[in-house]
């Protein structure tokens, strides 16, 4: 029984894992472009004031 509970808790923090990087690796893609938007934006706004 020892054994078979280690590895239901081995599992289930596996599956967590999965599911938090995903949200991860989603989280810093949208963090990504919106960076790439301002930093667009503010070109845009600085090349229009010059």
């Amino acid at each position: 029984p020892a054994i078979s509970e280690a590895l239901v808790a081995t599992a289930g923090g596996i599956l967590v894992a999965t599911f938090a990087y995903t949200f991860h690796l989603i989280l810093k893609r949208k963090s990504y472009e919106l960076s790439v938007l301002l930093e667009s934006q503010a070109d845009l706004i600085l090349s229009q004031k010059a």
